[in-house]
């Protein structure tokens, strides 16, 4: 019986009407006041609008959460490269130590070869001069003497022969693996395997060996109880092998009377607690805070990646890297705790 109807504007643009309809009487509008219908359809207007921009931020969220989700995934990737290359630098500074410590070897050997070929030169020589007289019973006994030192010089000679191919082949061993692992890593097919930590240490040891005979470093090894631990093995050798050449560094730079390198393994309150004490140089307390970072180093050569990658390691199993010294020339302590139940 009445009806009312105005449009509704937005930005000059009509969008809709506002209608009323009354159906049980007549010219029920007609004293309507226009302020009324006014403030309905900016009301209406409003929840428009409202409406139009919860869809337009919406459609935004939408569209961030989606741009979100591509950059998660360039940066896994770019963290995966990152691993990657970080791995296979690792590879390479440890390839470097290895081929150090065959060389070491090698030397070495071709040093007590050459003394010992030389001594056998000599042997071979009073052979020969005896040999012209082999009527005399006391040159002949001397003959038989000579041959038995001659013959002990030799079994000399092949067993230092025999330890530095075996020396050799297990280094070598150990650099395939690690070529392996930088590979699997890369992409992502390593898988963590159970291992013992003294195994992965005598390993560490076995690569620094030379280098400790080389400067008289005295080492010592405390693994009580037994440890076993899920992850991958060669990284924990890599990161020992880093500490060991860390300490060696700072123990030819002071050059003490009775240099020496020992590693305690324990566990204390739920972690994993490893501690690797030496009596070299040491650090000041300028540097405490810089030590696991990328690329510092106190040494003129040092590129500043080996503690770093240790730091990695042990951040990425959600434990701790400290460092401990009371100032140059009085040693230096890394204590590394891990929870146990990180470790698997």
């Amino acid at each position: 019986k009445s009806i009312y109807v105005m449009p509704i504007y937005s930005e000059s643009k009509e969008i809709g009407v506002l209608y009323l309809e009354n159906n049980s009487m007549e010219n029920s509008f007609s004293n309507l006041s226009n302020e009324i219908p006014s403030i309905l359809s900016t009301m209406i207007l409003a929840a428009i609008k409202k409406e139009e921009d919860s869809k337009k931020l919406n459609h935004r969220v939408q569209s961030v959460e989606k741009e979100l989700s591509l950059a998660r995934q360039k940066i896994n990737s770019f963290n995966q490269q990152v691993e990657s290359a970080s791995v296979a630098n690792e590879t390479l500074h440890n390839l470097v130590g290895f081929l150090q410590s065959l060389s070491f070897e090698v030397e070495k050997f071709e040093l007590e070869f050459l003394k010992e070929n030389s001594i056998s030169m000599t042997y071979l020589d009073e052979v020969k001069s005896f040999s012209k007289k082999l009527a005399d019973d006391e040159i002949a006994g001397a003959i038989m003497q000579s041959s038995e030192e001659l013959k002990s010089s030799l079994d000399r000679n092949g067993e230092h022969l025999y330890i530095l191919t075996n020396n050799f082949l297990n280094r070598l061993q150990l650099i395939k693996q690690s070529i392996h692992t930088q590979q699997s890593i890369a992409k992502g097919e390593q898988n963590d395997r159970e291992f013992s930590l003294s195994d992965a240490l005598q390993m560490a040891e076995e690569i620094m060996q030379p280098n400790f005979e080389k400067h008289n470093i005295g080492y010592r090894l405390n693994a009580q109880p037994e440890i076993y631990i899920k992850s991958i093995k060669v990284l924990w050798v890599q990161a020992f092998v880093n500490l060991f050449r860390n300490s060696v560094d700072a123990l030819k730079e002071l050059k003490p009377s009775n240099p020496y390198i020992h590693v305690d393994v324990a566990l204390k309150k739920n972690h994993l607690v490893l501690k690797f004490k030496d009596n070299g140089i040491g650090f000041g307390d300028e540097d405490q805070g810089s030590l696991a970072q990328y690329g510092f180093s106190t040494k003129k050569d040092g590129h500043g990646f080996g503690l770093h990658s240790v730091h990695v390691l042990i951040k990425g199993m959600d434990g701790e890297l400290k460092f401990f010294s009371e100032g140059l020339g009085k040693g230096c302590q890394i204590e590394i705790e891990i929870p146990l139940n990180k470790l698997k």
